[in-house]
């Protein structure tokens, strides 16, 4: 089965988490995936990021656009 998600309701799922987020925060946004996968993600531009200092760092609007 399927699950859909609102833009509203996934902002409102990820309220506590900060407007850019780090790796680990991005994991458990995706609901505790690995950390090989969230790289895959990252490194195959299916979400968008920025990398500051070797740091992979993700705005939270694009985890939403992501997920939807």
């Amino acid at each position: 089965m399927e699950i859909t998600y609102t833009r509203a309701q996934l902002t409102k799922l990820y309220e506590s988490y900060p407007d850019v987020v780090d790796l680990k925060q991005f994991r458990e946004m995706l609901g505790g995936i690995c950390d090989s996968m969230a790289r895959r993600l990252i490194q195959g531009d299916y979400v968008e990021h920025f990398v500051i200092g070797g740091t992979y760092l993700i705005p939270k609007k694009c985890v939403i656009d992501y997920v939807l």
